[in-house]
């Protein structure tokens, strides 16, 4: 619930975010990133990545277990 209205605290004042994920397959380290938007058990984010940017579903038990990192949120 906290992490949940950080992260809408977060996109309200339309921050730029940091995320790093360690995730077998996929491996970004402190990617500036958009929240596009914001539900009660994932956060939608946009990461610029090379040239282009992508879209990524992060869910919000990911940020609590530390397998998802928002340096916003340390």
């Amino acid at each position: 619930k906290e992490i949940f209205e950080k992260l809408k605290n977060l996109k309200e004042k339309d921050v730029m975010i940091h995320v790093s994920i360690k995730d077998g397959r996929l491996k970004v380290e402190n990617v500036a990133s958009k929240i596009t938007s914001v539900y009660p058990f994932f956060v939608c984010v946009e990461s610029k990545i090379a040239h282009y940017t992508e879209p990524f579903t992060i869910k919000l038990v990911d940020i609590a277990i530390g397998k998802v990192k928002i340096k916003e949120l340390e």
